[in-house]
């Protein structure tokens, strides 16, 4: 048996999410759009940060989110 719950705490303090609440669905109901301004190489490092942190719970123990970590790696 995985275990991954003190894996995606520490992400979630990590990414200061201790307080966002929590979705009932894995993904939003309506379509993701591309943002059309420039990202700052800042936020480029935070969403790269971001996707690479739920990728690997996502694919080894959480693969009813893989959909969802798959579909926002594409906005990378």
């Amino acid at each position: 048996m995985l275990c991954q719950g003190s894996y995606i705490e520490k992400i979630t303090h990590t990414l200061h999410l201790e307080y966002a609440k929590p979705a009932s669905t894995p993904m939003a109901l309506e379509e993701l759009i591309p943002y059309d301004e420039k990202a700052t190489p800042q936020e480029i490092y935070t969403y790269q940060r971001k996707i690479d942190s739920i990728l690997y719970p996502a694919i080894i123990t959480r693969p009813d989110t893989t959909h969802t970590a798959t579909k926002l790696s594409e906005f990378l």
